[in-house]
């Protein structure tokens, strides 16, 4: 399983930052701005009702190059910030995006870091108001960010979930099973390591609980592995039976695979 590796501690420097996920803070930050676009398509409309929860959220900040970046968190609060800016001056007679922002971590070192860098923005006055913070694992702590969705947008529970994991093992597919399950408005952004599980796959690893996880019994990960003994395309066949099961076992309804 994949080693995490970047750590956030009050008075030390955030952790430095790769361009792929550099590349991956600008996706969210734009599928955001489309998203709340087709949601206030109708001109009469006055109100979104919205929750968005980051289940991995780290300290918010990270290194790059000579300078600080904004982490998903602060990407996050942006885009809905300049959205809401925007409706307010273009419809007549404004708009409301009423959001509630959910940010978990396991790590109490990096929660703390994270309120303090939301403490030092213009969004400090909505901390535990419409901004909470939970140091806790995102599968514990699912039914309650179910909840907390449904309780914002009681028809549809309409939610977006980043669930950018390092790696591949740290996501339960029950917790997306329990999302997709309960809200019908719900959409998921799940970062998936598939190089790391292919590399990580051995017949002598066939038990190891990571694989609980994503649902992967033995005879499934037998099936993949097979693949590099039957074909010299073996890794596209593997990420192909990946992403089926990824599909299946998270009973996605649609799913759309994109590579950084």
């Amino acid at each position: 399983m994949a080693r995490k590796h970047y750590e956030w501690r009050i008075g030390e420097p955030p952790p430095k930052i790769g361009e792929h996920s550099r590349a991956k803070h600008r996706i969210i930050d734009r599928y955001i701005r489309r998203y709340i676009e087709i949601c206030t398509a109708t001109p009469v409309q006055e109100k979104l009702n919205l929750t968005i929860v980051d289940g991995y959220s780290g300290g918010g900040r990270y290194r790059f190059g000579d300078g600080d970046v904004e982490g998903s968190p602060l990407v996050m609060l942006n885009a809905v910030a300049e959205m809401q800016d925007h409706l307010n001056r273009t419809r007549r007679k404004g708009f409301e995006i009423q959001t509630e922002f959910l940010f978990v971590d396991s790590q109490r070192h990096h929660t703390d870091y994270l309120r303090a860098e939301i403490e030092a923005s213009p969004f400090a006055a909505e901390l535990d108001r419409s901004i909470h913070i939970w140091t806790d694992d995102f599968n514990v702590r699912v039914g309650d960010a179910i909840t907390m969705a449904r309780r914002r947008s009681p028809q549809k529970g309409r939610s977006l979930f980043l669930l950018d994991q390092y790696g591949w093992s740290s996501v339960s597919f029950r917790s997306i099973r329990a999302i997709l399950g309960a809200l019908d408005k719900a959409e998921i952004f799940l970062t998936f390591n598939v190089d790391s599980l292919i590399d990580y796959m051995t017949t002598k690893r066939l038990d190891q609980n990571g694989y609980n996880y994503i649902d992967a019994d033995p005879d499934f990960v037998r099936e993949l592995l097979s693949a590099k003994e039957e074909s010299a395309g073996w890794r596209t066949l593997i990420q192909n039976g990946l992403y089926s099961h990824i599909k299946a076992e998270t009973s996605a309804e649609y799913y759309s695979p994109f590579f950084i």
